[in-house]
């Protein structure tokens, strides 16, 4: 049902016709519905059936209206949520950076709410994370701490703050920490410009080829097993035909990302049949890493029951599409000793710092 989910997805909004001729054949209508749900673009497929006045089962009709009725019911939370983080943010002085979330929904969507958000993603400079958590506070909203934190704050690129009520924010004071490479918030930070929710919140947003780039990494480092992913890079590009595709290679490339992007135009026009433009870099970085997560992860199929075995084989995934040897040294490195480590603490609690345990 994945498939046929993509194909439909792939219509959207520019084809309706084929979006009509494709309805007709399904035959599992709840499958479908059920798997849109989990692919977070349940919304997007409920518009256009409606506008294309699709006739669907009876109970599949009554299950799309109940999903997509509580979905609407939450992101109207979560909307509220983010103007009053970025108001309380911005009181502070505190540049923030609205990362995906209803500020990206209401940039790309026709309506907002179409767009599942889950929790809140802000991008701040890593010198603010105290200010930011103290701004914060007055709403309910408490900083994460323990060991979980201290290694979230050494080796990761957020931080949770949780309050009375969902949604839960996600502090980033790194853009992304992946593919053995950072990137840095205050790099991105600086090239960032103004902007209003539709809620009148003021905050900032990346600059288009920066937010692309990230949007593109974020989906290649979940492995796409969300579909709203590449839909978010298809609107995006749609909606920004001046972007400039050698500024975002350059980008890629210094940052240390250029397989893993590559991975997502790979992954976005096979799955929807997009074709992001492959400026030449005269390189192309973990060939075969790309080619090895097409064949094992390609969001096709849904993320695998945890376990320490599960857990090796993503990392080895993840770190196939490192750009450089040496970035997937030191991922697989790192990995590794965090994982002997939380094994020595939980069977030697004693003889090892208690710290290993994050």
């Amino acid at each position: 049902m994945t498939a046929a989910l993509d194909r439909l997805m792939a219509t959207i909004p520019e084809a309706p016709e084929r979006f009509d001729a494709l309805c007709r054949d399904v035959t599992d209508w709840i499958t479908l519905v059920e798997s849109a749900g989990r692919d977070g673009v349940l919304g997007i497929l409920r518009r256009e059936i409606v506008l294309a006045r699709i006739p669907v089962p009876e109970d599949a009709r009554r299950l799309l209206e109940r999903l997509e009725a509580v979905e609407r019911l939450w992101q109207a939370n979560v909307a509220r949520a983010l103007d009053r983080a970025l108001l309380a943010l911005d009181a502070a002085g505190i540049q923030t950076a609205a990362l995906k979330g209803p500020a990206l929904a209401e940039r790309l969507y026709p309506e907002a709410a179409m767009r599942r958000c889950t929790d809140l993603d802000l991008l701040i400079a890593e010198r603010d994370i105290e200010r930011a958590a103290r701004a914060l506070e007055p709403l309910g909203y408490e900083l994460e701490d323990g060991l979980a934190a201290l290694y979230a704050r050494r080796h990761h690129h957020h931080l949770h703050l949780a309050g009375r009520c969902p949604p839960v924010i996600e502090l980033h004071f790194r853009a992304y920490v992946g593919f053995g490479v950072t990137l840095p918030a205050e790099t991105l930070l600086a090239r960032a410009r103004a902007h209003h929710t539709g809620g009148g919140a003021p905050c900032w947003v990346l600059a288009p080829e920066d937010e692309l780039l990230y949007l593109g990494v974020h989906a290649a480092g979940h492995c796409f097993d969300r579909l709203l992913w590449l839909y978010d890079l298809k609107l995006f590009m749609s909606r920004n035909p001046r972007l400039d595709w050698a500024l975002l290679a350059e980008r890629a490339r210094a940052f240390g990302v250029e397989a893993a992007w590559a991975l997502t135009r790979d992954v976005l026009k096979r799955r929807l049949g997009v074709a992001a433009p492959a400026t030449a870099t005269g390189r192309a970085p973990a060939r075969l890493g790309r080619r090895l997560v097409a064949r094992f992860v390609d969001g096709r199929v849904a993320p695998p029951a945890a376990g320490p075995l599960v857990t090796l084989r993503q990392l080895l995934v993840m770190a196939a599409l490192c750009d450089r040897p040496a970035s997937a040294a030191r991922f697989v490195g790192h990995h590794v000793a965090r994982i002997v480590r939380r094994r020595a603490q939980r069977w030697l609690p004693a003889l090892v710092p208690a710290e290993w345990a994050a």
